[in-house]
């Protein structure tokens, strides 16, 4: 038995469209800023913020800097 995989092209969601707008080093305000230019609320962009540290899509290394992995 052949199993076909169909790929259907899909919209960017709005977690991933924020992290692929994020520079590969930021601070916390540009972050925000970002968010906001997306339309995404600062509470939101500081729980996907937490989210992509906790499964290593990001890397919180200082003080007030992130860079992405």
């Amino acid at each position: 038995m052949v199993k076909f995989r169909v790929e259907i092209d899909k919209q960017p969601n709005q977690k991933q469209l924020f992290l692929e707008a994020l520079s590969s080093e930021f601070s916390q305000q540009e972050c925000l800023t970002t968010a906001k230019r997306l339309q995404i609320p600062d509470k939101t962009a500081e729980k996907n913020m937490a989210k992509f540290v906790r499964s290593g899509l990001i890397n919180h290394f200082t003080y007030d800097k992130h860079r992405k992995t």
